[in-house]
Parts: C-alpha cells; structure tokens; sequence
C-alpha cells in the first residue's frame, strides 16, 4: 500500500490533501519534542484516564518499518486496489458530503 506511494506516509497524506483539494499545512515535530509531549500526556493521564500519545507511539513516529502483503495475496488470491484509486474515490464520496466553503 503505502510502497506505491514511496514508502512514505508524508507522501500519503499529501496525496490526500491533494484530492481533497484543501491547503497543506504540516507541522514537522523533532522526536524530543515529541517525547516531551508523550510525558506531558502521561502526567495528564494521571488525571484524565485517557492517553492519547505514548512513548511507543513517539517510537514508532520515526522508525521505519516495511512489511510485505505477498503471503496475504498469495493465501487470498487477490490483489489489492492502488491506494492512489481508492484515495480518490474516497476524496470523492468526502467531498460530496461535505463540499469545501468557498
């Protein structure tokens, strides 16, 4: 999925900013800000019962990982549509729902 795409999940979103035809605005966040954030969230927590970023979240936000679908396409016999496709045609379904203001 995310192979046609780069391998990048930046390069999935700006897709989809693209076909929803909204402004890009992303907002880079260094990995110790991050963790920082992490710790705040877990002191918040505390109170809240709710976290919303953990430590392995911040992890995971700067690690690459590449998995394979071909044991999955080969058990099921299919093959997956291009997420180009289908973030179009959800883009579609989205903007018809909620068309942008003008």
């Amino acid at each position: 999925m995310v192979q046609e795409c780069g391998g990048s999940y930046r390069e999935i979103f700006e897709r989809i900013v693209a076909a929803l035809g909204v402004s890009r605005e992303f907002k880079e966040v260094s990995p110790s800000t991050l963790g920082l954030l992490a710790k705040l969230d877990s002191f918040l927590g505390f109170f809240t019962r709710k976290r919303r970023i953990t430590s392995e979240h911040v992890q995971s936000a700067f690690n690459k990982s590449l998995f394979s679908s071909e044991k999955v396409k080969e058990a099921l016999g299919m093959e997956f549509t291009p997420i180009s496709e289908v973030i179009e045609g959800v883009a579609r379904f989205y903007r018809k729902d909620f068309p942008l203001k003008k």
